[in-house]
């Protein structure tokens, strides 16, 4: 019966492993766990508007037909998030200008490190939605962000599954980085059985996957692969799992 109980609990992000299931607009549904894995982040944290003479400086800097490699030096030199974040905003809306990955990533650390998480999961949105050109460290720091956030992680599968739907020659299958930031999130939210069966699924999924796009596992990913395992009581798979490492 504990069994049967744990598996109706079963998060709606681990059955996200397939490309038909991709959503773009992921409900932030809340884990029951009590993993404390999270930042401490503002509950809010509304963007501010920035001082019109610091914004007005800012823009002045930047030459006339900069580009978004040039839009994301500037935000990665300011220290005050809300004028990075205004200015990503301000130059999305200049005639002939489309945001890269480049001046995106910058503009999710500002977000991310400046305790922005509402800007920061609108960028991410804005990705998925295909708002900039699709990129490899672009999709992975998303990852990141979202499995940095017990709320979110229903959208990091939704990151992955895009990943996963594009094709080859876009150059953003999952690589190592990928499967490692999804496999350390899956094992910190496994405890003990049987609450930790409805996890297997994952562990077992994200395992097929890897080895079904070619991805070389490190010794780092192996070891979270096994641990997975042996905290699901599957000693068997760990064993197979450990007498493949190089």
């Amino acid at each position: 019966m504990a069994l049967l109980a744990a598996v109706r609990r079963l998060p709606r992000a681990l059955r996200l492993l397939k490309p038909h299931h991709l959503r773009t607009t992921s409900s932030s549904a809340f884990f029951g766990d009590s993993e404390g894995s999270a930042p401490a982040w503002e509950p809010r944290s509304p963007v501010r508007s920035p001082p019109d003479d610091q914004f007005a400086a800012w823009v002045t800097r930047l030459r006339p037909g900069f580009t978004a490699c040039d839009l994301a030096d500037a935000i990665n030199s300011e220290q005050d998030p809300d004028l990075a974040l205004a200015l990503f905003r301000w130059a999305g809306l200049r005639p002939g200008f489309r945001h890269a990955p480049a001046s995106y990533i910058a503009a999710l650390n500002a977000a991310s490190s400046g305790k922005r998480p509402v800007a920061a999961e609108n960028l991410i949105h804005d990705v998925l939605a295909g708002a900039c050109p699709p990129d490899l460290q672009l999709f992975n720091a998303c990852l990141r962000f979202c499995c940095d956030r017990r709320s979110l992680f229903p959208v990091a599968f939704d990151v992955f599954n895009k990943m996963r739907a594009l094709p080859a020659n876009a150059g953003c299958r999952p690589n190592v980085e990928t499967f490692t930031l999804l496999l350390s999130t899956v094992v910190r939210r496994v405890r003990r059985p049987p609450a930790s069966l409805v996890y297997l699924h994952a562990v077992r999924s994200l395992s097929r996957q890897m080895k079904a796009t070619g991805v070389v596992p490190d010794t780092y990913l192996l070891n979270l692969i096994i641990k997975a395992y042996g905290r699901c009581l599957e000693v068997d798979d760990a064993l197979k799992v450990f007498r493949e490492m190089p």
